[in-house]
């Protein structure tokens, strides 16, 4: 009977129509995996169909991984790397920070985004949509009102974006938290005041401004004007909702902020001479986290979700990738291959356990090839190599510097001479500087993407920038952290405060103030206090690996796949 149950529930499963959702990406690889194993689950295990829009350069490793990949518009990433504005944004100073990322922000990126996403809602017609960090800046969740699709909004985003009294804004490159409550809610207030409303909501607004305008002058937006109506009230609620503000630029200076309820877009089709109305698509609501559901994909172990915070807002853990979850294009195209280290890497850290020592792993991530020049680039690695040789004539020890740079090149320039190069030339030094000895050399050094997952286990002591991927990377393989953040008005501050408060390393210091010495001293402290370190962050390495993180963000994807569901059948 049992059985018999078992197979109709499945079968009545097969019949039920396969529901769609379309996440979104921006950033580097890091940012792009969550989501790729979000995808795999609700494809694989929710019978969900996935569309992953990423920048172009990522749509390969989507793809190698099965899952239907589509461009999202211009490349964050790219846009840092190699735009006059980015090149400012990297160069900028405490003083110069803002204007540095106001300018940044007025290369079409926003527009971008909006733009691709609307044109894949219009062919997919998801039950689901998903903006993640950035893109969710874009306006973009106004889309499915005015689109009048039933589709649902969900955000995503690595860090905290709600105000709470427990700790401080992330991006206030401050720290975790103030000595007051009353202090933190009061930073998140001012910041988000001066910065968040300039640099996103009021760009944002104008881009739908814009749209609006253009649906308006359309006669085919009369077709769909009520139901337009409809979403726009249920989703954005009327003008004068609280958190609502119009656009601050001149592309919305007709809008009516005080209208009292919506104004059905098709209402206004044809006159093309009508000024935008925003009064009806307000984004200060819709991207409230905790009006939208809100996903934190982050460890609610290392970061528990505030009291202070409503219910839509959930920490549901980080969004990882599962080890037989291979690239399809990995050992010969077989999903689910084993994938290891580099050989060489690997008899290096073998070498290391043999002779008992332990081994420091140093890496900066993407910070090296987008955020810092070629000179820059060179001095680091400079100091990473003479601090380990510093810190190994007190404490032998083994390291990986990872430059996550080809052979003989630092940021497109060429390879340095001693103290700053990355060439081979430096690892055969670091071979010779301890054959006399018998033991391994002092340094690897690492030059192409490795898995975390794979490497972080086999080290004892994980220098870092302080993103929250690899944060929770080096914390879920049980290794303290010693945090050395790159761009003080990002949440790398944040973390690497929580880390060193939370008794997972040593202090930290922003990379402005690295030298050799300086380093060399952390990674002392680190290793002599290394027992007390390393139980911290084994204790909670062992809670985080219980989280499910894609579970718990696949399940509240589910009730809005459910409510999408329910609201197309009342309009068919």
């Amino acid at each position: 009977m049992t059985e018999s149950l078992d197979y109709q529930a499945a079968a009545t499963a097969a019949m039920e129509p396969r529901r769609t959702i379309l996440l979104t990406a921006m950033g580097t690889r890091g940012d792009v995996q969550p989501f790729v194993a979000l995808g795999l689950h609700l494809r694989d295990a929710r019978r969900w169909r996935v569309v992953l829009a990423v920048p172009p350069e990522y749509r390969g490793f989507v793809e190698g991984y099965g899952l239907e990949a589509e461009d999202i518009g211009i490349s964050l990433q790219h846009a840092v790397s190699s735009s006059p504005q980015g090149r400012a944004l990297r160069t900028a100073g405490a003083l110069t920070a803002f204007q540095a990322t106001q300018d940044f922000f007025r290369l079409p990126l926003l527009e971008s985004w909006f733009a691709s996403i609307r044109r894949l809602l219009a062919q997919l017609r998801p039950d689901v949509l998903l903006l993640s960090g950035f893109v969710a800046m874009s306006g973009s969740a106004a889309l499915p009102a005015l689109l009048g699709l039933p589709t649902r909004v969900v955000l995503s985003y690595t860090i905290p974006m709600l105000p709470t009294a427990e700790f401080g804004m992330p991006l206030a490159g401050t720290g975790f938290t103030a000595p007051a409550g009353w202090i933190n809610r009061l930073q998140w207030q001012a910041l988000q005041a001066a910065v968040s409303q300039p640099l996103h909501m009021s760009r944002a607004q104008r881009i739908v401004d814009e749209a609006v305008a253009a649906a308006e002058a359309s006669a085919a937006a009369g077709a769909v004007g009520a139901e337009v109506q409809r979403e726009v009230a249920a989703t954005f609620g009327s003008s004068s909702s609280s958190g609502s503000s119009g656009s601050s630029s001149g592309a919305s200076s007709g809008a009516s902020s005080g209208a009292s309820s919506p104004q059905p877009v098709g209402s206004l089709a044809g006159s093309a001479a009508q000024p935008p109305r925003s009064g009806g698509i307000k984004l200060g609501r819709s991207l409230t986290p905790g009006v939208a559901p809100t996903l934190y994909i982050y460890s609610p172990s290392l970061l528990p979700k505030p009291a202070d915070w409503p219910s839509h807002s959930h920490v549901v853990g980080p969004l990882l990738l599962k080890r037989q979850q291979a690239p399809a294009a990995a050992a010969g195209g077989q999903q689910g291959a084993a994938v290891g280290l580099p050989a060489e890497l690997q008899a290096y850290l073998d070498a290391a356990a043999r002779a008992q020592l332990p081994v420091v792993y140093i890496g900066l991530g993407s910070m090296l090839g987008t955020v810092f020049e070629a000179a820059e680039v060179q001095r680091l690695i400079g100091c990473m190599r003479e601090a380990v040789v510093a810190a190994s004539s007190q404490l032998p020890l083994c390291a990986v510097i990872h430059t996550n740079l080809l052979p003989g090149s630092c940021n497109g320039g060429g390879g340095g001479g001693a103290g700053g190069g990355t060439g081979p030339g430096l690892q055969a030094q670091a071979r010779q500087e301890q054959e006399r000895s018998g033991l391994p050399p002092t340094y690897f050094l690492l030059q192409t993407p490795v898995p975390h997952e794979l490497l972080l286990p086999q080290c004892d002591l994980v220098v870092h920038h302080g993103g929250a991927g690899t944060t929770q990377a080096a914390l879920l393989a049980g290794k303290p952290s010693l945090v050395v953040p790159c761009v003080p008005s990002s949440d790398q501050p944040f973390w690497a405060d929580l880390v060193h408060r939370r008794g997972l390393g040593p202090p930290w210091f922003p990379v402005l103030r690295l030298t050799a010495a300086k380093l060399a001293s952390g990674i002392q402290r680190g290793l002599l206090h290394l027992d007390r370190y390393t139980a911290a962050a084994e204790a909670l390495g062992r809670e985080m690996n219980r989280e499910d993180g894609v579970a718990a963000a696949a399940d509240i994807i589910e009730q809005c796949g459910g409510a999408a569901a329910a609201a197309r059948q009342q309009r068919a």
